[in-house]
């Protein structure tokens, strides 16, 4: 499963959990497989993590409403922004100010042993003169994590979540579309196991995705006729499980294993065109090694291979990939890489194909202040299909700032650059975009 959000705040228009994480594409928003420390232990100086991203700041946190044993967060932001082609064209671009709401709730209870948390959030924008381009998003989830022992921790959790599908998604529509909803609806088990010289987790989850129907759209915008997309409706069993042991004290060894079974509603996109249910399977080995307190990372390489049911689709093998590196150049200041390469598919209207995946990212953080977070970074990645010669190339570039006036109020800006370049498929345009925000959070 691959991926990171590459559209700004708008595009991305999908809620984000503590629980569970937005991907690139419908199938990237599968529930995200749960991060592991490397045995090694993170990085920190004077109990204090010097990742960037990652460091609790206390005196910056909204203090809880407290009822009873439950700890309540409510929140509220305002959003807005503009975005310099909103249906992604090549000709004819169209760009508008947009304004977004985001409440949210969070729950948390620790009672003993147990911890619950419950979160709702929400997304919905509304565009200058283009109520066909608005998008409505939410999410409701629910986990418990119970310490069976100091050494072995067991969760469980569901999810339910309205997404807006990316516009440089593979698999969306071609044209001038309004947007794609999706419906992920996602059940999990996980246990972990934390020995000091081990680590590990396996896990166990079910996720469907509910595509629904969206229109195609003229040229000033205005709906002129739907377009099916329940032939995307997918259910995913994925079991997972990763083990790492220490073997010094600055390098670790780990293997991991992730086999998914993924059925589709429909057995054709098309009259003769399959769709893909099958199997897919990967496997990694690696290292985890920080040689110094001022660089950490993983690097995990292995194989691939994506079956199909139809006898007629050849299989997709290959090399996998998953590696993080994090240079903590200053206590201020974080540096982040990271790679991969993963197997994926693409369902269009009358045509579908399997697809490999290569990513790379870079990332750096910036507490200028204590209260003022300076984030920039760039992605890019390659999707090179495998039934016909489509290549999609994607460049993305961010910057952001965040800035906590209190415990109660912060606000951001953002600006992202995307670049899609799509090579050997006329029915899919290429396009590049600029989105500019600036938001405003209140949390009680």
């Amino acid at each position: 499963m691959s991926g990171q959000v590459r559209r700004g705040a708008l595009r991305r228009a999908c809620v984000i959990s503590a629980l569970l994480c937005g991907a690139s594409s419908a199938r990237a928003q599968q529930a995200a497989l749960p991060v592991v420390e490397p045995v090694l232990g993170p990085a920190t100086d004077s109990g204090m993590t010097l990742d960037v991203a990652r460091r609790i700041r206390p005196e910056l946190e909204p203090v809880p409403i407290s009822v009873g044993a439950i700890d309540i967060v409510p929140s509220l932001g305002l959003r807005g922004g503009y975005d310099s082609n909103l249906y992604a064209e090549q000709t004819a671009v169209r760009g508008e100010p947009y304004l977004q709401v985001e409440p949210g709730v969070s729950l948390r209870s620790d009672i003993d042993k147990a911890v619950i948390r419950v979160e709702a959030t929400g997304r919905f924008a509304r565009f200058n003169n283009q109520p066909e381009a608005a998008e409505d998003s939410y999410s409701l989830s629910a986990s418990g994590r119970y310490a069976v022992t100091s050494q072995v921790a067991a969760e469980a959790g569901a999810q339910v979540a309205q997404l807006i599908e990316r516009r440089d998604s593979s698999g969306f529509p071609g044209g001038r579309v309004a947007p794609v909803r999706f419906v992920e609806s996602t059940v999990y088990g996980r246990a972990f196991l934390d020995s000091g010289a081990m680590r590990g987790f396996a896990s166990l989850d079910v996720t469907r995705f509910d595509f629904r129907d969206t229109r195609a759209l003229d040229a000033t915008g205005r709906a002129i006729g739907p377009i099916d997309q329940d032939i995307r409706d997918n259910r995913v069993i994925r079991g997972s499980a990763r083990l790492e042991r220490r073997i010094g004290p600055a390098l670790g060894v780990f293997v991991q294993g992730i086999v998914s079974s993924i059925d589709y509603a429909r057995a054709q996109v098309a009259p003769g065109v399959l769709n893909f249910t099958g199997k897919s399977y990967t496997g990694l080995v690696g290292v985890a090694f920080r040689p110094g307190n001022l660089v950490e990372g993983t690097v995990g390489v292995g194989y691939f291979s994506r079956s199909y049911d139809a006898a007629v689709l050849r299989p997709i093998r290959g090399v996998a990939v998953d590696a993080e590196l994090k240079y903590y150049l200053t206590p201020l200041v974080t540096l982040t890489g990271a790679a991969s390469r993963s197997v994926e598919e693409a369902i269009l209207q009358n045509r579908s194909s399997g697809l490999v995946s290569t990513r790379g990212s870079v990332r750096a953080d910036y507490e200028l202040l204590r209260p003022l977070i300076i984030s920039a970074g760039g992605d890019y990645y390659v999707n090179a299909f495998r039934l016909y010669p489509r290549r999609d190339k994607v460049t993305a570039a961010f910057v952001n700032a965040r800035y906590s006036l209190s415990r109660n109020l912060t606000v951001d800006a953002d600006v992202r650059y995307d670049r899609r370049a799509v090579d050997n498929d006329p029915l899919t345009a290429s396009f590049t975009a600029v989105v500019g925000s600036l938001g405003l959070r209140y949390a009680l």
